[in-house]
């Protein structure tokens, strides 16, 4: 059964059969998906009329011919095998992306493919009352046509990914994104991570200077002939075709239609290489078709016969505001004409101008003009000051600025502007536009965009990456700096592409001229930012390092300090922890050196320092010494939140979560929770405020105190603050994917653990399965920043798996359970290799639990060489530091017992190795009460359990088994909603009833069997249920 979801705003229904809609807060849609149709024939009268149609792609009038190896790349890749594909295909504009990608678009749909088209929706009409069947039943794929991908915001883009649409069981999909640039294309293959996409890039290239470019002449020429009833076309000779501009497919086909439209009509053809020339003249052709139009009609006898009455210069105004604004509803269309600059009627002109420019959607008006190559000509040459023989109008600038500026005063302050006070819905595409036309017209810019961008720069961020990357070639230095100074402090995944191109030319631009070094640092240091928050890491790299060098010259140390600082978190991002440690260390040796009481400006920077050793501390397996660096960065951040009331209060919760994080990982659960409780209470209040600053703190946060609750016990408690720091963390991977999807990776991963430790499989395992996919993607990526998340999440995937296959006895789930964690295990070997001091403790972790598992599907023999390995690991460990590692050894030491038990073997051995680790454990909860009980009863249960291969007595493992119904009754009272810890009291009561029929206490076993509730049974269902 296919599913519908339908929106309906202002009294007009749009419906989708078989996929998602996405809306606004408003009801108006992300984006519209249609199914794709070949176009209609279009009237050969019409088009003479206004040649520029027959270039639009819409009207399919050339044959499609040449690009055959581009054409059979496309083919080899929707064929692929992978189940979901995303390609980039870019290239300038004009050179016949679009005619491409509808090729592949036609051969699909005859091949048997669905094939769908994705319009970008803010300003798209709504069709009225219009419902398209995406149901993809009996198709052999789907192909996904994404046109102007450049120009969606990055958000939206991600939505559009998410649709359900493109991820049907069993449907091969494709999803073909159209762009000018690669600028964009980084940050949205990492969008796509979460779904497992095979993602590639297509580069168009300029058409070859051998016989390509006749050949396209020629065909074109012979399709624009059959319009104009032309019986030979050959009389129209192709010319030289050598000229750059004619690298486009645009290019050569513009040449075409000129040479047959001169030659049908008489008039006087340009030099066919001259683009600009060429565009004159079609554009001439559309100003005598308006001048036709109105002329015919002035003649009527009758002027109430009349029909077209919008005079040319009214019209040229009517194209103009098209270009700028695209589509839009007929009550905007009517709105934007009021007041107009030469003399009009509203409803008239909108009905002429659509009788020019018939819209693609009913509904809707102010269809522009096609190509966008000759609609941006077309706004240049409006503008005066071209030297091109063409009307430029004096209410071009004037108009234009009408049109965008901002209602009310600007302000240098965004965020102080009411919602009304917003940047116009067509910002991003009139910037875009005129900024690409900038590039190829000099005069548009001074004349036109730049003193309005210079009036309110934030203009240019309204528009989005599309408009600041198109800027960064076209403005001058001064506009540029503008922008560079107003960009947002923090990320943000709708600008940060642009702005890495803005601030690149900016410092370019600079160096060539400044000397100074110190002036030459703070540039080179600030691209380096920029370029890392657009995810340019590596291209970061070389500029920090140029800044350093300038530093430790200049025998700077704070500014020395701050760079080496940000080198650090960059060697962190590519997976360099141990090189990112050192550059980090050295720059809190400098800081504790400058940051004296006489110099508080260093302070802040030297917490935020330590607050990055600590966490690269703990990232190479040193706790202590991360504890250390937390709690001094903590001493800090309230110092300077003492001195000055209302600031640093974000960074003193950052220090309380970082020393709890690290107080925790040394085993000290209880004081961790004060910490870590204190800075959610901070952050909660703060992201109300500014979610946009806080939430990612908020997150990492509240992630945190779940793993700490879950440490001591309080599993039930621990779920909630994980599912929020999961809806935080997604919320921010769909915004910024490059910075977030590690965290909601890892956010993911814990809360699968959760669910697990509640009974929760369903929940868990979708939770596992979602965090493997991206650590996948991120680690083919980056193997170094990502392979020890991939080993994390395939272990606790794997316990999920085991866990529900041995419930249901699913031997399949059970077989997949053991080989996810096997591929966590190399995965860890291989970074223990390289790195020991690190990842020797996950190693252990890893190889206990694979010795564990084997002996739990019935392999305890193979069980036993890991868990040999993994306990001399850890006793290694311990000795050097027992406080941080007697934990683990206490684990290790049981596990060990239990397999060598499980498979008879070697019992000694595993008889002491039980007791050592239960003085271990009971050692440690009288250092920290209420921390191990949970661990101390599983292994007194396993004990008890290995009676019958062990060689321990009954009554020894009576004993084990009382002992531990004592301590899971203590965990119960003080949470008496944890499920996993009612089913390991619910088993351990079954167990002892055993022992007792055993021991020849029938009575006794009988009255405890009793006492076993249904309440009790049905806690344990999760685990027995089939």
């Amino acid at each position: 059964m296919s599913n519908q979801s339908v929106t309906v705003t202002a009294g007009v229904g749009y419906g989708v059969i078989g996929a998602d809609l996405h809306v606004f807060g408003d009801g108006s849609p992300l984006y519209l998906l249609e199914n794709w149709r070949p176009p209609a024939p279009a009237d050969s009268g019409a088009l003479r009329e206004q040649p520029s149609r027959m270039l639009n792609a819409r009207h399919a009038v050339v044959e499609f011919t040449g690009r055959e190896e581009e054409r059979r790349e496309l083919l080899g890749w929707r064929d692929g095998t992978k189940k979901l594909g995303v390609r980039w295909l870019h290239g300038p504009g004009g050179q016949g992306k679009s005619r491409l990608a509808a090729r592949l678009a036609e051969e699909s749909l005859a091949q048997g493919w669905k094939v769908v088209a994705a319009l970008h929706g803010p300003g798209t009409v709504l069709p009225a009352d219009r419902q398209e069947d995406l149901s993809l039943t009996g198709a052999t794929g789907l192909l996904l046509v994404v046109d102007y991908a450049d120009q969606w915001p990055l958000t939206h883009l991600t939505w559009l990914f998410s649709n359900a649409l493109l991820h049907r069981p069993g449907v091969r999909t494709r999803v073909l994104l159209v762009a000018r640039t690669l600028d964009a294309w980084p940050a949205v293959r990492a969008t796509l991570a979460t779904h497992l996409a095979a993602t590639s890039a297509q580069a168009l290239p300029a058409l070859d200077t051998g016989g390509e470019r006749e050949e396209m002449f020629r065909v074109a020429r012979d399709s624009f002939a059959r319009h104009y009833t032309v019986a030979e076309p050959e009389a129209v000779r192709v010319p030289w075709l050598g000229a750059p501009d004619m690298g486009l497919t645009l290019g050569v086909h513009m040449a075409a239609l000129v040479a047959v439209d001169a030659f049908a009509t008489g008039a006087r053809q340009p030099r066919p290489t001259d683009l600009a020339a060429l565009a004159a003249y079609l554009l001439d052709r559309e100003h005598l078709h308006w001048a036709r139009l109105h002329s015919e009609e002035t003649h009527r006898l009758s002027p109430a016969g009349r029909t077209f009455t919008t005079t040319p210069q009214a019209m040229h105004y009517t194209v103009f505001l098209a270009a700028l604004t695209g589509s839009v509803d007929r009550a905007t269309g009517r709105a934007l004409l009021q007041d107009p600059p030469v003399e009009l009627e509203a409803e008239r002109a909108l009905a002429d101008h659509a009788h020019c420019y018939p819209p693609e959607r009913p509904g809707s008006v102010l269809e522009p003009l096609y190509p966008d190559r000759l609609a941006e000509d077309f706004l240049a040459l409006t503008v005066s000051g071209h030297p091109v023989d063409y009307p430029a109008q004096p209410w071009a600038a004037p108009a234009t600025a009408t049109l965008v500026r901002r209602p009310g005063e600007w302000t240098d302050d965004r965020r102080l502007l009411p919602p009304q006070e917003q940047a116009p819905p067509w910002t991003p595409r009139a910037v875009t536009f005129l900024a690409a036309a900038a590039a190829r017209w000099p005069h548009v810019g001074p004349n036109c965009l730049f003193p309005l961008l210079r009036e309110d720069p934030f203009l240019a961020l309204d528009a989005g990456n599309a408009a600041l990357v198109a800027l960064a070639e076209s403005a001058d230095f001064g506009l540029l700096e503008s922008l560079a100074k107003r960009l947002p402090a923090e990320q943000n995944a709708d600008v940060d592409v642009g702005a890495a191109a803005v601030v690149k030319r900016v410092t370019d631009e600079r160096l060539a001229v400044v000397d100074d070094p110190g002036l030459r640092a703070e540039f080179l240091t600030y691209l380096a930012q920029r370029l890392s928050f657009a995810g340019r890491t590596e291209e970061a790299l070389e500029p920090i390092g140029e800044a350093l060098e300038i530093h430790r010259r200049l025998a700077e140390p704070s500014k020395l300090a701050g760079t080496l600082d940000l080198l650090g978190v960059a060697l962190e991002a590519l997976g360099e922890q141990e090189q990112a440690l050192a550059r980090t260390a050295e720059a809190v040796e400098i800081y504790r050196q400058v940051a004296e009481p006489a110099q508080p400006g260093h302070l802040a920077a030297f917490a935020v320092a330590l607050h990055n050793a600590a966490r690269l501390y703990l990232a190479v397996g040193d706790p202590r010494r991360a504890f250390e660096h937390a709690e001094e960065a903590l001493g800090l951040d309230i110092r300077l939140a003492g001195a000055h009331p209302g600031e640093h209060v974000a960074s003193v919760a950052a220090s309380l979560s970082m020393v709890a994080t690290t107080l925790s990982a040394m085993g000290r659960h209880e004081e961790a929770l004060r910490f870590v409780e204190q800075a959610a209470q901070i952050l909660t209040a703060l992201a109300e405020v500014d979610p946009a600053t806080h939430l990612p703190e908020l997150a990492d946060v509240q992630n945190n105190r779940g793993v700490i609750l879950s440490h001591l016990g309080r599993r039930t408690d621990a779920v909630t603050p994980v599912m929020e720091a999961v809806a935080a963390e997604r919320r921010l991977a769909e915004a910024n994917p490059d910075v977030h999807l590690p965290g909601l990776a890892l956010a993911l991963n814990n809360l699968g653990t959760r669910h697990t430790e509640l009974g929760e499989f369903a929940e868990a395992l979708a939770a596992a399965e979602e965090s493997v996919r991206i650590h996948t993607r991120l680690a083919a990526a980056n193997p170094a920043a990502h392979r020890p998340g991939l080993a994390m999440s395939l272990h606790n995937l794997s316990s999920t798996q085991l866990l529900m296959g041995m419930a249901r006895q699913d031997e399949e789930r059970m077989r997949l359970g053991i080989e996810n964690e096997r591929r966590a295990l190399e995965i860890q070997r291989e970074l223990a290799a390289a790195q020991p001091a690190r990842y020797n403790l996950d190693l252990a972790g890893q190889l206990m639990a694979f010795g564990l598992k084997l002996s739990q599907v019935g392999r305890p023999a193979d069980g036993l060489e890991p868990t040999q390995e993994a306990l001399l690991i850890l006793r290694d460990l311990a000795v050097a530091d027992p406080d941080a590692h007697g934990g683990s050894l206490a684990l290790a030491l049981h596990t060990f017992a239990l397999v060598r038990a499980g498979a008879a073997v070697d019992l000694e051995r595993a008889r002491a190795a039980f007791e050592a680790a239960f003085g271990l454990w009971r050692a440690l909860e009288e250092q920290e009460p209420g921390t191990h009980l949970a661990q101390l009863a599983s292994g007194l249960i396993g004990y008890a359990a290995t009676r019958a291969t062990s060689g321990i007595t009954t009554e020894q493992a009576l004993a084990a088994a009382e002992e531990a119904i004592q301590l899971y009754d203590r965990i119960l009272e003080a949470a008496p909603d944890d499920r996993m810890q009612a089913v390991a009291r619910w088993g351990a009561c079954h167990l002892l009833a055993e022992l007792l029929a055993e021991a020849g206490l029938g009575a006794e076993a009988a009255e405890l069997r009793a006492r076993l509730t249904e309440e009790e049974a049905r806690a344990a269902e999760p685990f027995v249920q089939p």
